[in-house]
């Protein structure tokens, strides 16, 4: 497969900045959607720069997400923002007959009926767990709008269903942001403030974890493979008990960790089936611990710039 240029969405976020790192690695031709430059959800703007760009390959990153804390408060914007930048992306993906899309979806489609060993097929059964129902929902919706692309059109697709990422550039908020940056920052406040540290939820909560840095090199895999739905995910399983611990033997804090149990409660348990991703052949170079020493690292350096999502 011959790639003259890969268009990459939210580039300026953790998995999007990452695949444009590596794309720059390989000298591959590619250009960003960076959300301070171009909103998605104004289709007169991306088409301009569709039409500037000309891509013939797209990854798409670019979502709207709040994490557990926002979730509950963002309903509306969260589908309604979602599918609106996802239906602008395809309508101008139809009109420059793009060759392929890559999707990055999320295993908040999948229902909380499934705890372990989550095959792709079981995407469409129930509903999505109500912390993150609409996030999920738009998720789905997504892939419905691929293949009636597909049927009507010569596009390709894959969709990934990527479960829990982290890395550098991620949205550290304490309240919006995924729970290892979210868990990082408060850690980090914590030792500062010669403080304790408060978290939510339930400390025996199960979640595997992928380094962008090693999320970006099976996408770009997935390109020249024709797989129209997948699993990404880390291998290593871990609580947010030990999770938490982990974080907090790296910051060297000395404080107590306490736990607010009934504040949220997201999925016990969400472990995905790794059949397919095994047989891509790409092994993760990062181990939790080292991936999560390199995010804190550039945290703490970043972290009084203007330019971190605090």
């Amino acid at each position: 497969m011959r790639i003259k240029k890969i268009l990459v969405t939210g580039a300026n976020g953790t998995l999007g900045s990452a695949i444009l790192e590596l794309l720059k690695k390989k000298k591959i031709n590619h250009a960003g959607v960076f959300s301070k430059k171009t909103d998605m959800t104004n289709l007169k703007k991306l088409d301009n720069l569709f039409k500037l760009k000309k891509p013939d390959y797209v990854i798409h990153c670019a979502n709207r997400v709040f994490g557990i804390g926002g979730n509950n408060q963002k309903k509306f914007e969260m589908i309604n923002e979602n599918l609106i930048i996802n239906s602008n992306l395809l309508k101008v993906c139809k009109k420059y007959k793009i060759k392929k899309i890559l999707f990055i979806g999320s295993s908040a489609v999948y229902s909380d009926k499934f705890k372990k060993n989550i095959i792709e097929k079981n995407i469409f059964k129930f509903e999505p767990h109500k912390s993150e129902f609409y996030y999920g929902l738009s998720k789905r919706i997504m892939l419905h709008q691929l293949i009636s692309l597909s049927c009507e059109t010569k596009i390709k697709f894959c969709y990934v269903i990527m479960n829990n990422l982290y890395g550098i550039k991620d949205n550290f908020n304490v309240n919006t942001g995924h729970v290892i940056p979210s868990l990082i920052h408060k850690f980090y406040l914590a030792k500062e403030n010669k403080s304790n540290v408060k978290l939510w939820g339930n400390p025996e909560t199960k979640r595997t974890f992928l380094y962008t840095k090693d999320a970006a090199k099976i996408l770009l895999k997935l390109l020249n493979k024709n797989i129209s739905l997948i699993n990404i995910s880390g291998k290593q399983e871990i609580t947010i008990k030990n999770l938490s611990e982990v974080i907090s033997k790296i910051f060297k804090f000395k404080g107590k960790i306490k736990w607010e149990r009934n504040k949220l409660k997201g999925v016990s348990q969400r472990n995905l089936n790794r059949d397919l991703q095994n047989k891509l052949g790409v092994k993760e170079n990062y181990s939790l611990e080292n991936g999560l020493k390199e995010t804190i690292s550039w945290f703490v350096k970043k972290y009084k710039t203007k330019t971190l999502r605090k």
